[in-house]
């Protein structure tokens, strides 16, 4: 006798297999979306550091930025008198050795006093990540994204 069409039994495992598959098809694009918000986050924060950086050499006046773990404010002088030009909610909690970022009107790193800055700014995601970007190190002249692999410190951070 022929056999037309397929056994319950074939079905059964063809539908397990399709299961099998779109399980892992899902872990891998989760995965994959979570490192591409982290990369997008760090690309968006260097490229308005980059501008603020900018401004402050084009206007020839200090500007001023103030990072919180889930908030990057944008100031139209060196200080926090008045309202922030812009404001941008951090999706991913950022940890950062300074929450406040100073560059004078030659666009250097500056403190509070207008002095430059004898150290780095760090800026890293929290947590664990495997994007391939997570971090961004200002500089007195120049703003570097990188890798972060332990701490969020000069040793632990590898530039792109």
């Amino acid at each position: 006798m022929g056999r037309d069409g397929f056994s319950l039994i074939e079905m059964m495992v063809v539908v397990a297999l399709m299961g099998i598959l779109l399980a892992i098809a899902t872990l891998s694009f989760n995965d994959f979306s979570r490192k591409s918000r982290i990369e997008g986050q760090v690309k968006t924060l260097y490229s308005d550091l980059a501008n603020v950086r900018s401004e402050a050499m084009f206007r020839r006046a200090g500007r001023f930025t103030q990072i919180t773990p889930n908030l990057f404010s944008v100031y139209s002088s060196n200080s926090l008198l008045g309202q922030p030009v812009r404001t941008t909610i951090l999706k991913n909690t950022v940890v950062t050795n300074e929450s406040e970022v100073r560059f004078n009107e030659r666009g250097l790193l500056v403190d509070a006093d207008g002095l430059l800055l004898d150290h780095s700014i760090f800026i890293c995601i929290s947590g664990d990540n495997s994007a391939g970007l997570d971090s961004i190190i200002i500089g007195m002249a120049n703003i570097q994204m990188g890798k972060r692999n332990g701490a969020c410190d000069q040793a632990s951070i590898t530039t792109k």
